[in-house]
């Protein structure tokens, strides 16, 4: 009677170990944050603290169907979170745009106050767009349907503010893109605490000079589905 005790207790210890490793590895984070701060938030990866960041590396879409790669990095600090996004420059691109989405709300893809940070530095260099996900005036919906989170628009053109920093660079030979943003948003678009885990998606486009649509067009959204998990550091 003992050892059958003994024997079930040995499966259910074992039961729990597996469950225990099962759930570690659904719920492992994409990317794991280092905690540290920069000292200038200036598009070039010279700041020490970047050296200790994990590089998480993706596939993005260059015009004319061809391929390539970028580098993502996340720091944060008790206040701030820092993203250094690393490309190889193609020749002859005319214009481009990089924008990551926040998802601080499990369970939902695209949501009223959603946060969206980015920047276009051909039209507007070294300006962070910090702009929100609404379905509120004046967003309108013309087929009469209700839409959460359907039009986005700038911070501080619906009575919020434009919050961190934003900044673009390029050695001819790879684009650096640099931001920084508090974790808690004045405009409480965005919550985040140190230790957290949340999902970002990105978005880069990449214009050639021939300016025909869509093969002179490099449209990357990653992950194409879901989120890219990220784990803010605790300290």
């Amino acid at each position: 009677m003992i050892q059958i005790i003994i024997s079930m207790f040995k499966k259910i210890i074992l039961l729990i170990l597996i469950s225990y490793i099962c759930i570690g590895v659904l719920y492992a984070a994409d990317i794991e944050s280092k905690f540290g701060s920069l000292n200038e938030v200036d598009g070039k990866p010279h700041d020490l603290a970047w050296s200790y960041a994990e590089a998480f590396k993706l596939n993005i879409n260059l015009p004319f169907s061809k391929k390539s790669y970028a580098v993502l990095k996340v720091l944060n600090d008790s206040n701030n979170i820092y993203f250094l996004f690393k490309f190889k420059t193609p020749k002859d691109i005319v214009g481009q745009s990089f924008f990551i989405r926040f998802n601080d709300k499990n369970g939902k893809f695209i949501y009223d106050g959603q946060d969206v940070i980015g920047m276009n530095p051909v039209h507007k260099p070294n300006y962070l767009i910090d702009s929100v996900r609404t379905s509120q005036p004046p967003c309108s919906m013309p087929d009469g349907k209700y839409y959460e989170g359907k039009c986005g628009f700038e911070d501080t053109k619906v009575g919020g503010t434009r919050d961190g920093l934003g900044t673009y660079s390029t050695d001819n030979n790879y684009s650096y893109y640099e931001f920084s943003h508090p974790l808690a948003s004045k405009d409480k678009d965005v919550q985040l605490r140190p230790g957290q885990i949340f999902g970002i998606i990105l978005d880069l486009r990449l214009i050639d000079k021939s300016g025909e649509y869509p093969e002179s067009y490099g449209d990357t959204d990653f992950p194409e589905s879901g989120y890219l998990s990220v784990k803010l550091a605790a300290n």
